[in-house]
């Protein structure tokens, strides 16, 4: 059996809840600001809304709600530990690899392996343009360049990412 690894982890803006993704799991801890030695888990369930697989990335885009991020290119939202809804969000079976949530205009920003960065409101509705880095490698015979997004962050109203071929664009 392999392992149980964990991708990503998120913790909620009132820092009393942090949650873990990875390899067909979705972990929620809660109550971590108590002085207590443990910490109380809850199991994220998908129900019949999406399927259990590999979850990359997770962020919080408020206190009550959590987006997932999966293999399969769709992005999940969780609320009371319960998928409420998906999205193809992302190229099938292009994983979402990363998610950035910019508090200061309420907008999540998620990257993935087809090139692409997407903007979303906080009902997984796409907004803005899609930026397409493809182009990147267009006439690049040897195909050296991977443009898959791995990591975006938002900040004054720029969008900063890294590449799996190590570029920051």
């Amino acid at each position: 059996a392999a392992p149980n690894n964990v991708y990503d982890l998120a913790i909620n803006p009132d820092t009393s809840e942090i949650v873990i993704v990875g390899r067909k799991i979705v972990k929620f801890y809660k109550n971590i600001h108590l002085n207590k030695r443990t910490l109380e888990a809850a199991t994220g369930k998908v129900g019949s809304t999406g399927k259990r697989q590999v979850f990359v990335c997770c962020a919080y885009i408020n206190n009550t709600e959590v987006v997932v991020g999966c293999a399969s290119g769709e992005i999940y939202k969780f609320k009371n530990y319960k998928c409420i809804q998906m999205v193809q969000a992302h190229g099938i079976r292009e994983p979402v690899y990363c998610m950035h949530f910019n508090i200061q205009d309420n907008t999540l920003v998620s990257g993935g392996a087809d090139y692409t960065v997407k903007t979303w409101d906080t009902t997984l509705k796409s907004i803005g343009d899609t930026l397409d880095l493809s182009e990147t490698t267009a006439g690049n015979s040897n195909k050296s360049l991977n443009m898959g997004i791995i990591s975006v962050h938002v900040m004054n109203g720029r969008v900063v990412l890294a590449t799996r071929g190590s570029d920051i664009f």
